[in-house]
C-alpha cells in the first residue's frame, strides 16, 4: 500500500518509495513526515485484525454452516457434507484463532467416559455415544482435543484432534490426499462420521443454539416458501 506523508496512518513501519529509508510511527496519532530525500510517498504492508464483533459474526456463520450440514447429512443423507462439518470444527476447535473465545473465554468440554469398546483383536475405541460424559467435570479444550480415543497395536493412539484433522486435511474437507496412510484411513472409515456429528451437536448446544429451531428458520421455512 502506498501512503502519502502528512497523515496519521497508524502504528507501522513505512519505507520511502524513492530512497528506501524507513520511518516508524509508534502511535496512531503520529503523522508520517516527508522523507529527508524530499519524497512524500511511502510503502507499507497493512494487516487488518478481526474485531470481537467480527469474530462473533464469524462464529454465528460457522454454527449456521454446521447446523445445515448436520441436517443434510442426517436427513438427506448427503455424505459430502461431512467434509464441511470437519473443516468448520477444525477452524473452531483446532486452529489458532479467537473465534470461539470471543464467546467462551476459557472453553471447557466434558471428557469422554474412558470406557473402551473392543472392535476386534486389533483395535479398541471410545464409542461416539461415550464421547461426552456430562457426569464428569469439564476439562480445557486443548486437553479435550488431545484425549486418546482409538488404540491399536499397529499404531500410536489416535486423538480427537487427529480425527477432525484427518477429515479436514486429507479426505476432502480442505484438501484431498492421493495417498492416505492406514492410520488416518482407519479414522476416516471407522469412526469419523459419528464423531463429527456428535462433536458438532455438542458445540452447538454448548454455545446456546437450538439445532431443530434453527433448521426450521434457516432451511425448512425458506424452502417451503
Amino acid at each position: 500500500m502506498i501512503c502519502k506523508s502528512g497523515k496519521n496512518w497508524g502504528r507501522n513501519i513505512y519505507k520511502c518509495c524513492k530512497c528506501g529509508k524507513t520511518q516508524q510511527l509508534n502511535t496512531n496519532e503520529d503523522v508520517l513526515q516527508i522523507c529527508s530525500c524530499g519524497n512524500d510517498e511511502f510503502y507499507t504492508s497493512i494487516e487488518f485484525e478481526r474485531s470481537d464483533i467480527g469474530n462473533k459474526e464469524k462464529l454465528h456463520e460457522i454454527i449456521k454452516i454446521l447446523e445445515i450440514s448436520i441436517f443434510l447429512c442426517e436427513v438427506l443423507k448427503l455424505d459430502a457434507f461431512y467434509n464441511v462439518i470437519a473443516v468448520q470444527l477444525r477452524i473452531l476447535l483446532c486452529d489458532s484463532n479467537r473465534i470461539l473465545r470471543t464467546v467462551i473465554k476459557k472453553p471447557m468440554f466434558h471428557p469422554h467416559t474412558g470406557e473402551r469398546f473392543k472392535g476386534t483383536t486389533d483395535f479398541e475405541t471410545i464409542l461416539y455415544t461415550h464421547l461426552f460424559d456430562k457426569s464428569k467435570e469439564k476439562i480445557k479444550l486443548d486437553k479435550w482435543l488431545n484425549q486418546e480415543v482409538i488404540w491399536s497395536k499397529h499404531w500410536e493412539p489416535i486423538t480427537i484432534r487427529e480425527i477432525i484433522n484427518a477429515w479436514a486435511n486429507k479426505n476432502g474437507g480442505a484438501h484431498v490426499d492421493n495417498k492416505i496412510p492406514e492410520r488416518e484411513m482407519f479414522v476416516i472409515a471407522v469412526s469419523g462420521k459419528d464423531y463429527l456429528l456428535t462433536i458438532a451437536k455438542y458445540v452447538i448446544e454448548l454455545l446456546g443454539y437450538d439445532l431443530k429451531n434453527d433448521i426450521m428458520e434457516y432451511f425448512i421455512k425458506p424452502y417451503n416458501a
